[in-house]
């Protein structure tokens, strides 16, 4: 039977959330990155993927009210990167309290797989963008990383440390390599919170958490949903997976619609 992992020690705050509505709020935080590149940068801006504020700035017509539709869309992307936190706590937990394994990773890989093509659709306008991989390969990937973190015994001696370290660093490294969106503070992230949270110290998990992603600002800020974290209202994790593509689906057809594509 695998070890439930603890949830945070919910009772130490006055309010929690639910496992049931993190998923919804990262749902929410994922369709917020959508409709910013699909809708707005894609379709409203006719900005590509990838295009740089100065090259944006020879083509738009900043007197036309393009400047307000570029921060917004910006906003919603960063406002997207607080998902990060969120989804790393939430394959820790699904990790550690499934009992079929093999089924919760044919589910991620179907994911990661099925969404690669929506993805590029959505964010790019292209159907295949062989330049960047959809962040479900992260989840995959932390999710392999963690069921062998799991099948080893706590590291207390240097082979051990050593041992778990290369298991997190070949898990970073393909996500590095394989160019996954957020992948690589996606893998590290769960590695932070599985070994934090087995010592039972969230502090460590918090502090270290607000650290690895200060570079995706606001992403620390969603630290505070993890802090609230509580394991009630379980969740399935293909219902998620299904509205994680349903979702790319939906904006890229508004976004192509709204380009002229």
């Amino acid at each position: 039977m695998p070890r439930k992992l603890p949830a945070g020690r919910p009772e130490r705050t006055a309010f929690t959330i639910s496992e049931l509505n993190l998923h919804w709020i990262g749902i929410l935080l994922l369709c917020l990155n959508s409709l910013g590149t699909a809708m707005i940068r894609r379709g409203i801006l006719h900005l590509d993927a990838g295009m740089s504020l100065e090259e944006a700035s020879q083509v738009l017509d900043w007197s036309s009210g393009a400047a307000e539709w570029a921060v917004q869309a910006a906003m919603l992307s960063m406002a997207a990167s607080l998902a990060i936190p969120l989804y790393a706590k939430l394959l820790m937990e699904a990790v550690g309290q499934t009992e079929n394994r093999r089924e919760l990773l044919l589910t991620l890989g179907g994911c990661a797989l099925i969404s690669e093509v929506p993805y590029d659709w959505t964010m790019t306008g292209e159907l295949v963008d062989a330049g960047m991989q959809n962040p479900a390969w992260g989840l995959l990937l932390g999710g392999i990383m963690l069921m062998i973190l799991q099948r080893q015994k706590p590291a207390s001696k240097p082979m051990g440390i050593m041992s778990q370290g290369l298991v997190v660093f070949g898990a970073a490294a393909w996500a590095l390599l394989l160019r996954v969106r957020m992948g690589v503070p996606l893998v590290l992230l769960c590695a932070l919170f599985f070994f934090a949270y087995r010592a039972k110290r969230e502090w460590i998990a918090m502090a270290g958490g607000a650290v690895l992603t200060l570079f995706y600002f606001p992403a620390p800020l969603g630290l505070l949903l993890v802090h609230w974290y509580d394991s009630r209202s379980r969740a399935r994790c293909w219902v998620f997976c299904a509205l994680y593509i349903a979702q790319l689906v939906a904006f890229g057809a508004m976004g192509a619609i709204m380009a002229g594509r």
